[in-house]
Formats: structure tokens, sequence, C-alpha cells
């Protein structure tokens, strides 16, 4: 997981350990092919058609905003353009159990540390 994240330039990850399973259907250039860096590939991905699927089983993300880990993430995303639907996202952070359900917009634009303002549509329990 490690090369992904120098990869996309995932800086707000400060650590992710687990299973992640990723589909993506890409449709546009791809100048990240010979140029690998996360501002060419994020540059790319706003003008591509991009939809997927992300699953998260028994991870641990710790976000480098954040100071406490989210432990036990089980989830799968559905994303596409730039948002994503949370299908389902549990986790333990802190001692509490957390699920949520709802929509991420700007999900890719935030991830790839663009300074993009995340915005959640989402219910929880705890």
């Amino acid at each position: 997981m490690y090369d992904a994240q120098a990869f996309l330039g995932l800086d707000s990850i400060g650590q992710l350990d687990g299973d992640a399973f990723l589909t993506v259907h890409y449709k546009g250039a791809a100048p990240f092919l010979r140029n690998p860096s996360s501002a060419v590939f994020s540059a790319a991905l706003k003008s591509a058609e991009v939809s997927g699927e992300l699953s998260l089983n028994d991870a641990s993300i710790a976000l480098t905003a954040l100071p406490r880990p989210f432990e036990q993430v089980q989830g799968r995303f559905i994303m596409l353009g730039d948002h994503a639907d949370i299908q389902s996202l549990s986790m333990l952070v802190g001692g509490t159990d957390l699920a949520l359900q709802g929509s991420l917009t700007n999900f890719i634009p935030w991830v790839m540390g663009e300074g993009a303002t995340l915005y959640i549509d989402a219910s929880c329990e705890s």
C-alpha cells in the first residue's frame, strides 16, 4: 500500500494497513504512464471519465490531520468522478464504534491533497 500512497501523493494519509480492493473504470488520456507523478495523475483524473469501487477489509488508517487512527475499518465505496458514495463503512475510533452511510463530494481531490474541501452528507451511528 505504501507504493500506491507514494505514487498517488496521498500526503493526507499517514499510515494505511489492511486489505484494500480497488476496481477502476477509466476512459481518457493517460499521461501518467509516461510521467508517473501525483500532479499528472490528478490532472488526468479531472478530464477523464472515472468510476469504480473501493472495498476495505480490516484496515487501519491514520490521517496526518487527526490525532487518532481509524481501526478495524470495513467499508465499500462506489466512486463516480470526484464523488464517492459510502455503501457501508464501519470502524473503531478511540474505543467508539462508528457506522456511516452517505456521500462524499470532492473525495478524489481531497484525498489527492489538492486543498479541496471534502463535503460529507452522511448518517453516522455510534
